[in-house]
């Protein structure tokens, strides 16, 4: 067990602080993606809301 801790520390002490940091282009992406995804959603419920 200890010895995978200090393993583990060695390992993060190698990468970067930012290494999990997005770029602004893949969060520009995911952002774009959510908000396609939320109206989608937005229009299927109020077709559905009409039908009723």
């Amino acid at each position: 067990m200890d010895e995978t801790l200090i393993g583990l520390k060695k390992f993060a002490t190698l990468l970067p602080k930012n290494w999990l940091a997005e770029t602004p282009q893949t969060l520009a992406s995911r952002l774009g993606r959510q908000s396609a995804e939320r109206e989608r959603f937005l229009k299927s419920t109020e077709t559905l809301i009409q039908k009723n």
